[in-house]
């Protein structure tokens, strides 16, 4: 298919999700900036009002963004912050659903603005986008590192390994070469693990005395919890490429609906810099959105590349092609007789390829479509009526 590939499916998610910012990410992003503690943190966003404006929320098991007007669970999140200076993973509000680190937040965007129309100077890493990552003509995960890719054919792991993995980082280097960062994330997940088997969600084996070593999740089950609640499974799944013509076409939708999100992606961001340029923003930030709008126009480029590509390789659908040739009956041969010139197949070709483009893809399938619609031989050697 070429050194050019479409972006992945969940790196299309990636993005729509970065849309949303979690109180996890903007209180752990601010202290490291800072070098405050994340209970200081949390008591300036209360002081300057930010809290309560632009908040959002990741709903369903697609956790997909959804802006909300009511700043409770985030104003939870923070006092909890504030009193007991570690960023809770839940917090229990009154009269609604429990809030949570990572799943209440505000729009990205419109929180950064805030931030900075109070003189603060924002870090980068709160505009830091997930990568644009390519992948297969099948779907699938951002492109995984070399671990991961080796781990596809476990049938099941252990508690450690699947909390390593969520992680990110290889469950089979020594602990002596994780960072801080990593040991704190490792943790996270495990004990978000070992509660969900618990619960019930994941479905343990037996174990004896060490717990996160020797109890075992199947690696089916991992993935689609992981894949439900949002979480990243960086170990790829074992595709085999469309079997059939029927598959490689539904594929075919499927990208065309990925580059629908995409185009629309682009459409945001060159709105986003038009507002910039009209509101006088600043050069850098009228830079960035230029760079980041001609950035994700050359991936849609390259994904209706690979998209006509991949067409390109198919045989037709013959069921699509029944109505072009119903089509053709109608335009050229339903009112003809022997009295009148006979339609040129060179003009029948053209017309079929120009409106039908989705689906006759080379002058060949024209051809074919017109020797089948034709009431008669085109074959000079044969002069009889059909």
């Amino acid at each position: 298919m070429g050194a050019e590939t479409p972006l992945s499916f969940s790196t299309i998610v990636a993005w729509k999700r970065f849309e949303f910012i979690s109180c996890r990410e903007v209180l752990e992003k601010l202290a490291a900036h800072t070098g405050d503690p994340l209970s200081a943190v949390a008591e300036f966003l209360k002081h300057i009002g930010v809290h309560n404006q632009n908040t959002a929320c990741l709903v369903g098991p697609e956790r997909r963004v959804e802006p909300i007007d009511d700043s409770a669970s985030v104003e939870a999140i923070l006092d909890e912050t504030i009193r007991s200076g570690s960023i809770p993973d839940s917090v229990s509000v009154w009269d609604q659903a429990n809030a949570t680190a990572d799943g209440d937040g505000w729009m990205r965007g419109a929180f950064v603005i805030d931030l900075r129309k109070q003189k603060f100077s924002c870090p980068d890493s709160l505009e830091e986008a997930p990568p644009l990552t390519k992948t297969s003509i099948n779907p699938g995960a951002p492109q995984p590192p070399e671990w991961a890719v080796e781990m596809r054919g476990m049938p099941s792991l252990s508690l450690s390994e699947a909390a390593s993995v969520m992680a990110g980082v290889d469950p089979h280097d020594s602990p002596w070469d994780f960072d801080q960062d990593s040991e704190r994330r490792i943790k996270r997940f495990l004990r978000m693990l070992t509660l969900a088997v618990d619960a019930g969600e994941l479905s343990g084996s037996t174990w004896s005395d060490d717990r996160n070593a020797q109890q075992e999740i199947a690696h089916a089950e991992l993935r689609a919890w992981c894949r439900s609640r949002g979480y990243l499974w960086l170990v790829p799944e074992i595709a085999p490429t469309p079997a059939t013509d029927a598959e490689a076409l539904a594929l075919i939708d499927d990208l065309k609906l990925a580059n629908g999100h995409l185009s629309a992606m682009v459409d945001e961001l060159v709105a986003a810099r038009d507002h910039a340029v009209a509101d006088d923003g600043s050069a850098a930030e009228i830079a960035r959105l230029k760079a980041n709008v001609e950035h994700l126009l050359s991936e849609r480029d390259a994904l209706s590349q690979a998209n006509d590509r991949l067409r390109s390789v198919l045989l037709p659908r013959t069921d699509y092609l029944v109505p072009v040739v119903a089509a053709v009956q109608r335009e050229f041969w339903a009112d003809w007789d022997d009295t009148r010139p006979r339609p040129k197949s060179e003009v029948i070709v053209a017309w079929v390829m120009e409106k039908f483009p989705d689906v006759v893809r080379s002058v060949v399938i024209a051809g074919a479509v017109d020797k089948v619609a034709c009431p008669f031989s085109r074959d000079p050697r044969d002069a009889k009526r059909l």
